[in-house]
């Protein structure tokens, strides 16, 4: 989140204050998942929308999601916001299409290798096997057990930690520029004062 003074004019000197993660699955899954606690995509829209609405004190927020099956919860949510006069931006991480096997969509090399580089521990490469190639229509209209009883979409083989680390610091880029192109901050003097905006960077790739 952005915040702003009094006046309502973004600050310039602190950067956006990241709320607490907010993690609900798209829509209520099916049967089948022990231990896991899930909301439909009506609710998790209308979660988001107060979360939104009660960051008045803010100039702007982001919705930073990196569950795919949430899109539509996150865009109606903006969507709202959007008509009611509020500033929101919504982002996903552009997930890298393998050329080499299927489509990486959970627990496949990409995840893997991010987990590797997060925290190797939780990671058992021995393990790893090949999982199904499902598009994701499948995936909200079944739910991911009902596709692939091992949940594990993709192939994890190759993954490495370091992989992973190049993976999220580019995520972590994309989201940089994302809010800067949305709302460009004046960069800081060395005095503490704002020096004049320039003109933002061009983006790169999809906004």
């Amino acid at each position: 989140m952005e915040r702003s003074d009094p006046q309502g004019r973004p600050r310039q000197t602190p950067p956006p204050s990241p709320s607490p993660p907010q993690a609900p699955p798209p829509a209520a899954r099916p049967p089948g998942h022990p231990g896991t606690l899930s909301l439909g995509t009506p609710v998790t829209a209308r979660v988001l929308l107060e979360l939104g609405r009660s960051a008045d004190w803010a100039a702007g927020v982001v919705f930073v999601n990196g569950h795919g099956g949430n899109h539509p919860a996150v865009r109606r949510a903006v969507e709202v916001l959007t008509e009611e006069g509020r500033t929101a931006l919504t982002w996903w991480p552009r997930w890298p299409q393998r050329a080499d096997g299927p489509r990486d969509l959970h627990a496949g090399r990409v995840e893997t290798s991010m987990m590797l580089a997060i925290d190797p521990g939780l990671v058992r490469l021995e393990l790893a096997r090949p999982g199904v190639d499902a598009a994701v229509d499948d995936l909200r209209r079944h739910g991911v057990r009902a596709v692939s009883p091992s949940g594990v979409l993709g192939d994890p083989n190759g993954a490495t930690g370091t992989e992973g680390e190049s993976l999220i610091n580019d995520f972590v880029a994309d989201l940089v520029h994302a809010i800067e192109r949305w709302r460009p901050v004046a960069p800081v003097a060395h005095d503490g004062a704002a020096s004049s905006p320039s003109a933002p960077d061009e983006p790169c790739g999809e906004g």
